[in-house]
């Protein structure tokens, strides 16, 4: 028989009887051997108690090494954007929080500081938070609200005199916003460039969402490469260089800023196949190619070049779905004769792409100007789904001997686009 007596100290206190069993003696062992355990730690947390009461905080250095993966996808951020480390930091006895938001200082490829707060020998719960800024500006303000939390981490670590050294894993913060989708309205590039030389090129974005839907825009990054007919980048020497080549833009106001760089060609002669693309945070984005002519030095002549000159070219949608293509032409020679007869030729073809006819072919002089003329075409069977190339050649009659009676690509005395 075994009779349990509490202590002040709520500490169990075992009275064994005379007459015991087997079995009562090691129910007796274990009763002892949980007694000890019980009152072990009443006894730690009077030194704990004690300690704290007879301990004073005192400054301690902290150095932490952020460990982890790195990735962007779905996620809030990479390590490589973290701009500021703080730590929140609970004495384990007591459950208390005694440190909140305390920034550390970057150095190297560490964090440290110095914590005025804590006990040697007391264990502590100490989370971090890193977080990347997000002022436009690009310093690094003090204000919270210019800072995302990317990643977040905690460890148990016992407080030693001297530098405490922490390895804290942080976490990668899903990032659960919905952000728009970034579009390409317009680029202005040059047309054709010199050899060598160097041109800027402009670009125009904007974002779209589902109606309805809570989307907000984020930061777009953009990139522009030189690419060969596969898409596959081609270095500095055959395919031009870009400066700047990449970067971020933020919206400011209602609108995002118009994406600029400054091309310079080869010093080669060459068709050059140029790619941009945007992309939001979630790596979301647009890729749009535009080609540039880079010649060679064009050397003058003392001769004119009579040549007909596509002036622009446009096209109009019709109901049936074909494409009304409309030109206008000017001609050094004449769009038509005195007689009134026309002086050029045209043709229209459709390469790389399905079989499209061109029908309803007009031209038609430019009233008070022999000179000038508009010259039209439709398309039939067109569809969005086209990924063809449209040839228009424009030639000058054939009544020269040197001058082909078929208009054609290439003629001399003519000129395509």
């Amino acid at each position: 028989m075994t009779r349990f007596h509490y202590l002040k100290e709520n500490c169990i206190h075992v009275i064994p009887s005379k007459r015991v069993s087997m079995k009562a003696r090691l129910g007796l062992l274990l009763t002892t051997i949980l007694s000890c355990f019980i009152l072990y730690s009443c006894m730690s947390q009077e030194q704990q108690e004690q300690v704290l009461q007879n301990s004073e905080p005192q400054s301690v250095d902290v150095t932490v090494n952020v460990g982890g993966d790195s990735r962007a996808e779905r996620f809030l951020g990479t390590f490589d954007q973290i701009s500021r480390l703080s730590l929140d930091i609970d004495r384990n006895y007591g459950n208390k929080r005694v440190v909140t938001d305390f920034p550390l200082k970057k150095e190297g490829s560490q964090w440290t500081g110095t914590i005025n707060k804590l006990i040697v020998g007391f264990d502590y719960t100490i989370t971090g938070h890193a977080y990347k800024n997000d002022n436009a500006s690009g310093d690094n303000s003090s204000d919270n609200n210019s800072f995302t939390e990317i990643f977040r981490g905690d460890t148990q670590h016992t407080v030693t005199e001297g530098t405490n050294s922490l390895n804290l894993r942080l976490s990668p913060l899903l990032d659960d916003r919905e952000l728009t989708v970034p579009r390409i309205t317009r680029i202005n590039r040059p047309f054709q460039m010199a050899a060598s030389s160097s041109d800027n090129i402009t670009v125009a974005v904007d974002t779209v969402k589902k109606d309805g839907s809570s989307a907000v825009d984020g930061t777009l990054s953009y990139r522009f490469r030189s690419v060969d007919n596969d898409s596959m980048p081609l270095d500095n020497s055959s395919g031009g260089s870009f400066s700047p080549s990449e970067g971020d833009i933020s919206k400011t106001g209602s609108s995002y800023p118009d994406i600029s760089t400054n091309y310079t060609a080869p010093d080669n002669d060459s068709t050059m196949k140029l790619q941009i693309r945007v992309s939001n945070e979630l790596e979301i984005g647009v890729t749009s190619h535009f080609n540039v002519y880079v010649t060679d030095d064009i050397e003058t002549q003392n001769t004119i070049d009579t040549n007909p000159v596509i002036e622009n070219i446009s096209a109009e949608r019709l109901d049936n779905g074909d494409l009304k293509w409309t030109m206008n032409v000017s001609n050094d020679d004449g769009f038509v004769d005195g007689a009134g007869n026309l002086n050029l030729k045209v043709k229209w073809e459709y390469l790389f792409g399905d079989n499209r006819t061109f029908t309803n072919k007009t031209n038609t002089v430019t009233q008070g100007d022999n000179n000038r003329g508009v010259m039209q075409a439709t398309m039939s069977g067109y569809q969005d789904s086209d990924d063809g190339m449209l040839l228009v050649t424009v030639c000058e009659d054939g009544d020269l001997t040197e001058i082909p009676d078929d208009c054609a690509y290439m003629n001399e005395a003519s000129t395509s686009i």
